[in-house]
């Protein structure tokens, strides 16, 4: 899947389109996403809401973990949060550790403009092979 095609695909992840959440790379196991904090995002102590930071985390997961032959959803995901980010830019990437038939592992990690981590997340997806798709190469399974 391009970029283009990945924007276009997911303009219909409206939540996502909503918070402002932009792709900005992909590839067939990774994908990176990024959001501008806007006072809409912040919590009552003026930090980004953890609920945004999480979206972000598994918008970049699903742009990653559909970008090959899968359709995938998330089946577990694990956050942390590292440190408070109040403005700037937060980017997401996602990278996939681990694919068999029909699971997948990603690590997704959050930065700020000084690129300090400021979150982390271990999320497991489901998928199948998408119609009409040979299998994905990128299986560590040989069924």
């Amino acid at each position: 899947m391009t970029l283009e095609e990945a924007r276009c695909f997911f303009a219909d992840d409206l939540f996502a389109m909503e918070q402002g959440i932009q792709i900005d790379e992909v590839d067939e196991t990774s994908a990176a996403c990024s959001v501008q904090l806007a006072p809409r995002h912040k919590n009552a102590r003026g930090a980004a809401q953890g609920g945004l930071l999480y979206t972000l985390a598994d918008f970049a997961f699903a742009v990653a973990a559909n970008a090959g032959s899968f359709d995938t959803v998330t089946l577990n995901s694990n956050m942390h949060y590292l440190r408070a980010v109040a403005e700037g830019r937060v980017r997401a990437k996602a990278t996939q550790t681990s694919r068999s038939r029909n699971t997948c592992v990603y690590k997704v990690q959050l930065w700020d403009d000084a690129d300090t981590l400021v979150a982390e997340a271990s999320i497991t997806g489901f998928g199948r092979p998408a119609p009409g798709t040979a299998p994905d190469k990128t299986s560590d399974a040989k069924a």
